[in-house]
């Protein structure tokens, strides 16, 4: 007999008593409220997915066929379903030990494509002699299967993929009819034009409501190709098509080697071919053409070697990132006009792109400095608005606020000594050395942290014996207890301190030295909210509206051996979950695991006797 799944299975516990054995073993909180949905039972996986925002996939054994589990909800039946990338599935076991998503390996043998914000989904089953492609959990296309005949495509090299904003999905398939031909199907309609291979890559406007491709590979200029725009073919020719944010399409064009630049269709430029093609928040497009920056129509004066053109965040400003003809160096920055003076190199900032290039100059969030570090003879300088400002460092590690201009740097100078510069302010003393005599003070190198509003700013001086948290510039006095960073190690990205969204809160840790290890404290606007002995601390954050502070964990269990994952909510115990089991180390080693919703909850994947579950936990 065939098994059938729920919807979801769901608990709703006020923690009024002790939960149901397994699941809950922290004593009882009155305020909160926590409701546990089944995601993926334990015995029937098959394949588990985890996507952005903790959204869950699993494929489910149902008698001899599969069903897909979407966020505990259960999809049409099939015999088989196709990897993301196009090949059936190996569908290898999992329980009770692989969970070979939740280790981050293997992500190509799973089905699901999730929209970027994970609020969408699509996948592809096989029944009988189909392919049936289900989005959101709805049947929108069947046809024959045979192998090839779903591609994949696009930036994520998948058979299926969603706009930016995920309101459209598409993806190419091989059509039968009038003829075995290519088509890209959007939002599950092809359209009349064919395509002269399997590759399409569709760009869309901001608002998703149109889209443009071209129907050959953009690396094959040789074959018949076509401009389609909203499914038809465009009345004139362009390829490589992007929106700009006024909705116009830009594309480029070619004749017998001369090459144009096109707004829907009319001509701005006409030439030698342009390089990287950029466009501002405000629809300005520039280009490197001839080793020159080339913007609004115009080539910058000033500008000879130009490599790469950067605009602010408003779109107002402009910054040139270049060096000699032919891409060497001396290098320079030239913005709005003033350049700086020459260097042995000028510095990436951050990590690549998508496209592989790296950053040069960048700016400010406000837009009002564009920076960059240029180095020569051996040491670093900032450069801001094309202008040297300080002494030469040893090393610069550049941090702007996510709002407003503020603009840091931990750095060494030429004497060795650690500094932090925030602004215009140096914090640094001869004491806070790097390396030589007893003690190696130094301002860690991934403490710099603004607060989401830019109006905060916290370090971390590791000097010897008794760190110090550094907060809004000044040393914050927490009596016998030495600094520490909030999470611990091997626990993800390195955090120091914690603001809510608004910058008016502020939470980090304090340490003792005790018989046996160290006790952590927990600070929240200064005040001591917990405490523990040992344990590893991870994940914390505010809720979006700054009234919680949010964090995981591990401690030894109550009334069992080994460890429990403890959530704790403004230093109250809210959840212990029991992680000792064969998918629960490798679900600690994702992102995803804790989501701080916008409706104020806090959502929790973690794993029970019954399977995969979402802890949601109301306040």
């Amino acid at each position: 007999m065939n098994q059938t799944f729920p919807s979801g299975l769901y608990r709703s516990v006020a923690l009024v008593a002790v939960a149901a054995a397994g699941v809950f073993s922290s004593p009882a909180i009155a305020e909160i409220s926590v409701e546990t949905q089944l995601l993926v039972p334990a015995n029937q996986a098959v394949s588990i997915q985890i996507g952005p925002n903790g959204q869950v996939a699993g494929v489910v054994r149902q008698g001899s066929r599969v069903v897909m589990m979407v966020n505990g909800e259960a999809g049409p039946r099939f015999d088989r379903f196709l990897a993301a990338t196009g090949s059936p599935m190996r569908g290898r076991e999992i329980f009770p030990g692989n969970m070979s998503e939740v280790r981050g390996r293997d992500r190509g043998d799973h089905p699901v494509v999730f929209s970027p914000d994970g609020s969408r989904y699509a996948y592809v089953g096989l029944d009988g002699a189909d392919y049936v492609i289900v989005v959101d959990g709805k049947e929108v296309h069947r046809a024959p299967y045979a192998v090839g005949v779903l591609p994949a495509n696009g930036p994520t090299s998948t058979i299926l993929a969603f706009s930016p904003t995920g309101r459209r999905f598409w993806f190419v398939a091989k059509s039968n009819q009038p003829a075995l031909e290519y088509r890209l199907y959007m939002d599950g309609k092809p359209d009349p034009v064919p395509l002269q291979s399997a590759a399409a890559f569709p760009a869309f406007s901001a608002d998703d409501k149109h889209y443009a491709y071209t129907t050959h590979p953009a690396t094959d200029r040789s074959r018949d190709w076509r401009l389609v725009v909203d499914g038809k073919a465009a009345a004139y020719a362009g390829f490589d098509p992007q929106f700009l944010p006024n909705g116009k399409l830009l594309t480029l064009a070619s004749d017998a080697g001369i090459y144009q630049i096109l707004v829907d269709g009319k001509s701005l430029y006409k030439g030698a071919r342009p390089g990287k093609i950029v466009t501002s928040a405000d629809s300005r497009i520039g280009a490197i053409i001839d080793w020159k920056a080339w913007v609004d129509g115009k080539f910058l004066d000033g500008t000879d070697g130009a490599q790469r053109v950067y605009f602010s965040p408003n779109g107002k400003r402009v910054a040139v990132f270049g060096g000699n003809p032919g891409g060497t160096g001396p290098f320079w920055m030239w913005v709005d006009g003033v350049k700086s003076d020459s260097y042995t190199g000028i510095q990436h900032i951050g990590p690549p792109n998508l496209d592989g290039s790296r950053t040069h100059v960048a700016f400010t969030a406000d837009s009002a400095k564009a920076y960059a570090i240029g180095f020569n003879a051996g040491m670093q300088f900032l450069l801001i608005n094309g202008k040297e400002v300080g002494d030469g460092y040893q090393f610069i590690a550049p941090l702007t606020s996510a709002q407003g201009g503020r603009l840091g740097f931990i750095g060494t100078g030429a004497n060795r000594a650690s500094v932090c510069v925030i602004d215009d302010t140096v914090y640094s003393s001869p004491d806070w050395r790097v390396g030589g005599g007893t003690s190696t003070p130094v301002v860690d190198n991934d403490s710099l942290t603004f607060s989401p509003d830019g109006s905060r700013s916290y370090f971390l001086l590791n000097n010897g014996p008794r760190p110090t948290h550094y907060l809004d510039g000044k040393p914050v006095d927490l009596g016998d207890l030495s600094a520490t960073g909030w999470n611990s190690a091997n626990t993800g990205p390195s955090v120091f301190a914690v603001f809510s969204p608004d910058g008016k809160r502020v939470s980090y840790v304090g340490a003792e030295r005790i018989s046996g290890g160290n006790r952590y404290w927990i600070f929240l606007d200064g005040e001591k909210i917990q405490s523990h002995e040992n344990g590893i601390r991870r994940s914390p954050g505010f809720t979006p509206d700054g009234r919680h502070l949010c964090w995981l964990n591990a401690e030894r269990a109550e009334g069992r051996p080994g460890m429990d994952l403890i959530a704790y909510i403004d230093g109250k115990r809210a959840l212990a979950m029991n992680f000792q089991n064969p998918w629960g180390g490798h679900l600690l080693q994702r992102n995803e695991i804790m989501h701080l919703g916008a409706d104020g909850k806090v959502r929790l994947l973690a794993v029970t006797d019954e399977g995969l579950v979402r802890h949601t936990i109301s306040l």
